[in-house]
């Protein structure tokens, strides 16, 4: 008797563990570290912007604005003393321009070059630009080092090229017709002297009552370090980050347990119930040399909602810094409604814009 009931108890936890990994299977799974945080990171006013930013970034002295104004793209700012270094880019077809707003999918990122100088890489329709920044900023203009022509892969691939000829890809939901409510999932490939695929989405979600909610389901953002060693994946609408390790082949996932899982999105989520149910867990996400810092939050889209209409602050948003494993290394309340990060890594500080008011923010990191 008591051989049986240890047998069907081993049944049942392999079971569950099974189902447990049907939609999420990195290399290597573990739980977060969900900190409590007491300590809230006071964030001061740099200044108003004057156009649509889109993109901060950090490397170097240089803070990045990635901005929606056709004469000037790019605009940099020096994190010692705050003050205006360049600004440069403009929309056109010279071989120094862009044919339009480099925003798609997130694709503009930093890297250094194998001196240590810093890169500025942005893609820029079928290819990416590589913009040396040093010589940008003391010439304020555009200084394209290099026009990387776009690999034979279809719409839904997305390109990060890295240091010593290696590429990052990654695939998004993709179909062969939407309406045969047919997806794949997403998939991860790292390309350098041979091809190493990541399939930590080895099933799709295929939600019978809200189709077309599969590609939102696998939402994520995606950063890249500044030595070119490691990529984030960061989830937005469900709280897991898979951090590829790019250098041992390998992935890790970092699971929050008090998150919900792709079963729930899969049988829980109708068209009518998606704002009361789906939440908004990770906001934004940037990466420096030794650590990456995501921008928590954690409402439904029907809280973010009300908050927006009352105009209320919103009041739950947590920074959160991670070294590339996994390992939380400080968290702290957020006292603004702010989006769009950027770590300056040599001087422990943080940007961000305020969503409401456009303006600038910084603040130190104790």
């Amino acid at each position: 008797m008591k051989n049986i009931l240890f047998t069907v108890a081993l049944c049942i936890a392999l079971c569950s563990c099974d189902l447990s990994h049907r939609y999420y299977n990195p290399d290597i799974r573990r739980d977060k570290d969900v900190r409590t945080t007491s300590d809230t990171l006071q964030l001061s006013e740099m200044q108003s912007l004057n156009a649509d930013v889109y993109k901060l970034l950090c490397i170097d002295s240089y803070l990045i604005l990635a901005q929606r104004d056709k004469d000037a793209l790019f605009r940099v700012l020096d994190t010692s003393t705050e003050k205006e270094l360049a600004v440069f880019g403009q929309l056109g077809h010279a071989l120094n321009e862009f044919g339009n707003f480099p925003f798609f999918e997130g694709q503009i990122y930093c890297l250094r070059d194998e001196k240590g100088l810093p890169l500025l890489f942005v893609k820029d329709g079928t290819c990416t630009k590589v913009i040396d920044l040093r010589r940008s900023v003391a010439t304020k203009k555009c200084v394209v080092k290099s026009v990387i022509k776009g690999q034979n892969r279809s719409v839904f691939h997305s390109t990060f090229y890295l240091p010593g000829q290696k590429r990052f890809i990654y695939k998004r939901v993709s179909y062969d017709d939407p309406r045969d409510n047919l997806f794949y999932p997403p998939e991860f490939c790292l390309i350098d002297d041979e091809e190493k695929i990541w399939d930590v989405y080895p099933d799709i979600v295929k939600p019978k009552d809200f189709p077309q909610s599969v590609d939102a389901d696998y939402d994520q953002m995606l950063i890249v370090s500044t030595d070119g060693l490691h990529v984030a994946s960061v989830n937005s609408n469900i709280d897991i980050t898979t951090i590829f390790d790019l250098s041992k082949k390998q992935s890790l996932g970092i699971v929050n347990p008090d998150s919900y899982t792709y079963e729930f999105l899969e049988k829980e989520i109708t068209e009518s119930n998606a704002h009361e149910k789906i939440r908004l867990y990770n906001v934004s996400a940037c990466a420096a040399r030794e650590i990456f810092v995501v921008l928590e939050n954690g409402k439904t889209l029907d809280e973010i909602n009300r908050d927006e209409a009352s105009g209320r602050e919103n009041k739950g948003l947590k920074l959160c810094g991670y070294d590339w494993d996994g390992n939380c290394q400080f968290a702290y309340c957020i006292d603004k409604n702010i989006s769009n990060i950027a770590y300056d890594d040599s001087h422990h500080k943080m940007y961000a814009i305020d969503v409401a008011s456009g303006k600038l923010y910084a603040g130190m990191l104790k």
